[in-house]
């Protein structure tokens, strides 16, 4: 439950503000009550920068879609059209790193166990 509330409010917050200053702001708040739930700091990273990342081409106010709308010159509603393929895979990535968090830490934890 707490990752489902960690990403709709980073989803909401990565539409209305840029990358770096959410994170600036935000991560330290999130970041002790996520290690407390026994989450991996490096998970809790992914799926911020991933929702962040979406964030930026969600309307109303996502940056980059509104960015890359105004150079093309076509309306925000065909730009996202164009992008949805792209925003639903990276969506389903996203349910697979809250679903599966340790299939993503496996090559990284075989590398270098003493890190994990």
């Amino acid at each position: 439950m707490f990752l489902i509330v960690v990403v709709a409010f980073f989803l909401f917050v990565g539409t209305f503000m840029d990358a770096v200053p959410a994170m600036i702001l935000f991560v330290p708040i999130i970041l002790p009550s996520a290690t407390a739930l026994g989450l991996s700091p490096i998970i809790l990273g992914l799926i911020i920068i991933v929702t962040l990342a979406l964030g930026l081409v969600t309307p109303p106010y996502g940056l980059c879609l509104l960015l890359a709308c105004n150079i093309s010159g076509t309306t925000i509603e065909e730009g996202f059209k164009g992008t949805l393929p792209y925003f639903l895979s990276s969506l389903a990535v996203l349910f697979l790193l809250i679903l599966f968090p340790n299939f993503w830490l496996a090559i990284p934890k075989a590398i270098f166990p003493a890190l994990f």
